[in-house]
C-alpha cells in the first residue's frame, strides 16, 4: 500500500519499458512510448547531461536509429519536444469534494495552480472539476482566461462522493482532443477520497488510455497520512496505490507536499524536462495488430554507438495497412547473433559477462566474441571462435599440470615414464595376487546333515515400507512485487529464505540475496525474515538512505512487521509491495502505525498457530 510522505517526493515514471533485469540503459532513457496515428510511433527519450550537450539543441534523425524488433524504422525524425513549435497542453484535474475542496483544496490546491500557470506564456491551459461527474472548462492559450476559471469554482458546491478514475477518463479524454502527441500532461490534485471504482481492470483501462494517447500523468497529494472524512479505508488504500502506479506508468511525478511552492517549483521542473526531451517519430513496422512492439533507440554519430535505451514496449499498436511489413534492416547481410548493426555495419555486442552474449558467444574485454565450437581446456579459453592458451598472472589460474609462463599458460605435460612402470608394475603384483588367492585348493567342507524342513507358513502380503522423508516447516509462498521507481512495476522476487538480505552489493561476502542496482541503494541495505507462520519482518541494516514501512523511516537494526499489501521503500528509488497468493490487503486491517521491535531476536517474532510438517519438496522455494 501507499503512505503519503511528509516530505516533498518526486517519483519518476519508467513509461512503459518491458525488462525485468536491472536497467541497461546507456545514457538514454524512454519516458514513453505511445502510437498516436494509425501506422505510426513516437517516442519520448531523455538523455543524461553529457549525452544531451553532445545532441545539441537541433539533433539529426541521421545520429540516431530507433530499432522496431529486429529492424530499423522507416521515415525516422528526431527534434526536442518543446522546439517543434507546438503548445504543451495542461489540463488541472481538481477534486471537487467537501473533505479536499473545504482543507487542502483551497488551502494548497488554488495557490500552487495559479503559481505553476502563472508563466504557462503561449502553452495551452484547461480546468476539469470532477466529484461523482465531472465538469470541463474550455482550452485557454496563456494564464489569463484559466485563472477565471480557476476563481469561479469557489463558488460551486462540493461533491457528495467522488471518483478518481471518471475524473481522469475526462482529463485524459481532453488532453488527447486538444493537445499534441508527446506535449500532453494532466496535473491532479487530489485527498484521495475515491468511494468508487476500487476495480483493478478499471485502473488498468485509465492507464492504457493515457499510454495509447501519449498523456503524462503527474498526481499531487496531501502530507497528512491520514485517510480522508467519510472514505472507508480500504478504499483510500487502493486508490493512493493506483494513483502511483498512473504516475510511474506514464513518465509523471508523484508529489506529497501541503507547500504551493514546492509544488509548483516541482511541477514547472518536471514540464521543463518534458519540453527538453527528444521526441523520435517513425513510421511503424513489423507490427500486428493489437500486439506489442518491442522498442529501442541507439544514439550513433558518425557510426559509432555512443548512448543507447534499454528496451522498452510499445503496448499496442495504432495499427495500419502496411505496419505489419518487416522493418529494414540497415544492415546488407545478416549479423551473426552475438552482433547487432549499428549505422549500416555489423558490430560486436557490448557485454559484462558471457551471459549476456547470445549464441553461445563468450564476453572477452566487454564485447562478445564468436564461440568456439567446442569446451576449451582448463587451461584454454575461447577468442575469435579458437581455444587458445589462457593469460595469466600464476600458475593457480591456469588448472592442474599447467604452469604459467611468461604470462601465458602452458600446456600439461604428460605422465613420466617412471610414473607409468611403477603403476604398471603395482597392476601386476595384484593381478598374481588375485589369481593366487582364486586357484589355491581348498579343503572340503565337512558333512553335516540337514534338519527336516518345517512346515510353510502362510504366505504374508507383501507391504512396500513407505520412503522416509526429511519433514520441514514449509515457508508460505511469499512475494516483494515493485510497485514504481527503479524497477519495473509487477516486477517480483520471491522470499524463498528464512532471512533475505536486499542491497545493491555484488560482493559474494556480503551475502546479498536480492541485488539491486541503484546507486541510492547500500550494499547491505534491508533484511526481511519470513517464518513459517507466515509472519515478515523487515529491519534496516544501517542504509544510508533509509527503509522505509508505510511512508515511515526505520531506525538502523529495527525491525518493523509487514503484512500483505504493505509498502517498502528501499530509499526514494524503489517502491515494493507484499504480496502473498490468496491473500489482499483488505484480508487484514492494517494497523495504524507497523508494529516494531528493537532487540527481541529473530527466532522470538511472533507466530501463528503451527502449521503441519510437510514432506521436504524440491522444487522452487
Amino acid at each position: 500500500m501507499i503512505r503519503r510522505l511528509g516530505l516533498l517526493a518526486i517519483v519518476a515514471g519508467l513509461g512503459s519499458l518491458a525488462h525485468a533485469q536491472p536497467s541497461q540503459d546507456g545514457g538514454l532513457h524512454v519516458e514513453t512510448v505511445s502510437s498516436p496515428a494509425p501506422g505510426s510511433i513516437q517516442v519520448l527519450v531523455s538523455a543524461d547531461g553529457k549525452h544531451d550537450k553532445r545532441i545539441g539543441a537541433n539533433p539529426k534523425a541521421t545520429d540516431f536509429t530507433l530499432w522496431l524488433g529486429g529492424g530499423a524504422a522507416p521515415n525516422l525524425s528526431v527534434a526536442r519536444n518543446g522546439g517543434r513549435g507546438k503548445p504543451l497542453t495542461t489540463v488541472i484535474l481538481l477534486d471537487e469534494s467537501g473533505s479536499y475542496k473545504r482543507g487542502e483544496g483551497a488551502k494548497v490546491a488554488l495557490p500552487a495552480i495559479f503559481e505553476y500557470g502563472k508563466d504557462a506564456g503561449t502553452d495551452e491551459l484547461a480546468l476539469v472539476v470532477f466529484s461523482l461527474d465531472t465538469k470541463a472548462f474550455p482550452v485557454h492559450v496563456g494564464p489569463a482566461d484559466f485563472m477565471k476559471d480557476l476563481q469561479s469554482v469557489g463558488a460551486r458546491k462540493p461533491g457528495q462522493a467522488t471518483s478518481v478514475t471518471i475524473g481522469l477518463t475526462a482529463a485524459i479524454e481532453l488532453a488527447q482532443k486538444e493537445g499534441e502527441p508527446g506535449l500532453r500532461e494532466v496535473v491532479v490534485f487530489t485527498d484521495a477520497g475515491d468511494e468508487a471504482d476500487v476495480d483493478k481492470t478499471v485502473w488498468a483501462a485509465v492507464i492504457a488510455k493515457a499510454k495509447e494517447a501519449g498523456v503524462r500523468i503527474s498526481i499531487v497529494l496531501p502530507t497528512d497520512d491520514k485517510k480522508p472524512t467519510g472514505t472507508k479505508h480500504e478504499f483510500w488504500v487502493t486508490t493512493t496505490t493506483n494513483l502511483n502506479r498512473v504516475a510511474t506508468e506514464t513518465a509523471g511525478s508523484y508529489l506529497t507536499s501541503n507547500d504551493p511552492q514546492q509544488i509548483a517549483t516541482a511541477l514547472r521542473e518536471a514540464r521543463t524536462k518534458l519540453k527538453n526531451a527528444l521526441v523520435l517519430e517513425a513510421k511503424l513496422c513489423g507490427a500486428r495488430s493489437n500486439q506489442p512492439v518491442d522498442v529501442r533507440v541507439e544514439y550513433v554519430p558518425g557510426a559509432k554507438r555512443e548512448a543507447w535505451t534499454a528496451g522498452a514496449q510499445l503496448a499496442a499498436a495504432a495499427w495500419a495497412p502496411g505496419s505489419d511489413a518487416p522493418c529494414p534492416s540497415l544492415c546488407k547481410t545478416p549479423c551473426d547473433p552475438w552482433a547487432e548493426c549499428i549505422a549500416g555495419t555489423c558490430q560486436a555486442r557490448a557485454c559484462t559477462s558471457d551471459g549476456a552474449c547470445p549464441g553461445g558467444a563468450v564476453c572477452i574485454g566487454g564485447k562478445c566474441d564468436k564461440p568456439c565450437a567446442q569446451a576449451c581446456d582448463a587451461w584454454q579459453e575461447c577468442k575469435g571462435g579458437s581455444c587458445v592458451a589462457r593469460t595469466c598472472a600464476g600458475d593457480e589460474s591456469c588448472g592442474p599440470g599447467s604452469t604459467c609462463k611468461d604470462g601465458m599458460c602452458t600446456e600439461p605435460q604428460g605422465k613420466s615414464n617412471l610414473l607409468i612402470w611403477i603403476l604398471a608394475g603395482a597392476g601386476a603384483l595384484l593381478l598374481v595376487a588375485a589369481l593366487f588367492v582364486l586357484l589355491r585348493k581348498k579343503p572340503p567342507p565337512p558333512v553335516v546333515e540337514e534338519p527336516p524342513a518345517p512346515e510353510p507358513l502362510p504366505e504374508a502380503p507383501l507391504v512396500e515400507k513407505p520412503a522416509t522423508a526429511v519433514e520441514l516447516d514449509p515457508l508460505p509462498e511469499t512475494h516483494l512485487v515493485a510497485m514504481g521507481g527503479w524497477a519495473t512495476p509487477g516486477e517480483r522476487w520471491r522470499l524463498h529464505k528464512r532471512k533475505t538480505v536486499a542491497g545493491g552489493s555484488d560482493d559474494p561476502a556480503d551475502g546479498v540475496d536480492l541485488r539491486f542496482g541503484v546507486k541510492q541503494i547500500s550494499g547491505r541495505h534491508a533484511q526481511f525474515e519470513l517464518f513459517p507462520s507466515g509472519d515478515l519482518w523487515v529491519s534496516d541494516l544501517g542504509s544510508t538512505n533509509g527503509t522505509f514501512v508505510n511512508g515511515r523511516r526505520l531506525k538502523e537494526k529495527e525491525r518493523a512487521k509487514l503484512v500483505v499489501g504493505d509498502q517498502i521503500k528501499l530509499s526514494q528509488n524503489l517502491i515494493l509491495v507484499v504480496e502473498r497468493p490468496g491473500s489482499s490487503a483488505t484480508d487484514d486491517e492494517p494497523a495504524p502505525a507497523p508494529a516494531v521491535e528493537t532487540g527481541a531476536p529473530a527466532e522470538a517474532a511472533p507466530a501463528k498457530k503451527p502449521k503441519p510438517k510437510t514432506k521436504f519438496d524440491p522444487g522452487n522455494r
